[in-house]
């Protein structure tokens, strides 16, 4: 049997998955929930982020019961997922209301007056994007506008993987495929201060590796959701959409980074029990 083991959570818009694989790729095992989202009218699509954190953990237990001793094996887990959308938190890491996901579109009118305006050029030079209703900033404008109380409970404005790195890790963190692209210049892989210059909706803004995965600690068991401790590495890998663009597989979405966090990973307690 072989022993060293890597695990990928994927966070996708239909179905969560959780994947091992051999450290040199080969897929041991599989396991998967149907995600779940809500219309709620007028272009508003969000998600329960409480729910989606318990779907993410099953799938890690589910795949612990099917993989043969997976606690002893694992060395490291990678999270991706959807990408774009707007989750937020408070200063004790709770959600504040449901998550904005990538198809919500209340902002496209928002975005398409940005579009049509004389500073979209200059934006879209410095992040090389376009701006699209999807994004974390036209949203969190948005909500500005339209729902400042939600906004003044929040302390951190996070995607769908950064949440569920966040509830395995501790950590606030954000990868360069979602900063950058959003609020940043991708020539220096740093923030932009002038893409987004309201310094309120800017405090919100989370630490960004400039490489190309934030590397932490599990701090929480997935099974057992009180009991904190030090555990396998963590990544925090692109999101989804932009590792397909590259690999175009699941495998692609976290082997690259998880064989990252595997250097440093230690064997102590496990991952799922």
């Amino acid at each position: 049997m072989i022993r060293d083991l890597i695990i990928g959570l994927d966070a996708g818009t239909s179905v969560l998955k959780s994947v091992a694989f051999t450290i040199d790729g080969v897929q041991v095992g599989m396991t998967s929930r149907p995600n779940a989202y809500t219309k709620l009218g007028r272009g508003c699509v969000e998600q329960d982020m409480l729910r989606t954190w318990d779907d993410a953990r099953q799938t890690l237990c589910d795949l612990a019961a099917v993989v043969p001793n997976l606690t002893e094996r694992v060395v490291a887990l990678a999270v991706t997922g959807q990408g774009d959308g707007c989750w937020l938190i408070d200063a004790d890491g709770e959600p504040i209301g449901d998550g904005l996901i990538w198809l919500d579109s209340r902002a496209a009118e928002m975005a398409a007056l940005f579009v049509a305006g004389p500073d979209h050029a200059a934006h879209y030079t410095t992040t090389g994007t376009g701006l699209n209703a999807c994004q974390q900033s036209v949203q969190l404008a948005w909500m500005q506008q339209h729902q400042p109380e939600r906004l003044q409970r929040a302390a951190t404005a996070l995607h769908c993987k950064d949440w569920l790195y966040f509830k395995l890790t501790g950590i606030r963190a954000v990868d360069p495929s979602e900063a950058i692209f959003t609020y940043g210049d991708f020539r220096s892989r740093s923030y932009a201060p002038e893409i987004f210059d309201d310094s309120a909706l800017r405090s919100m803004l989370v630490y960004c590796p400039r490489s190309w995965m934030a590397h932490g600690r599990i701090t929480v068991s997935p099974t057992r959701p009180r009991q904190r401790r030090a555990c396998r590495a963590a990544c925090l890998s692109c999101s989804a959409t932009s590792t397909w663009s590259v690999r175009r597989s699941v495998a692609g979405s976290t082997m690259s980074a998880v064989r990252s966090a595997a250097r440093f990973s230690a064997r102590p307690a496990c991952i799922c029990g």
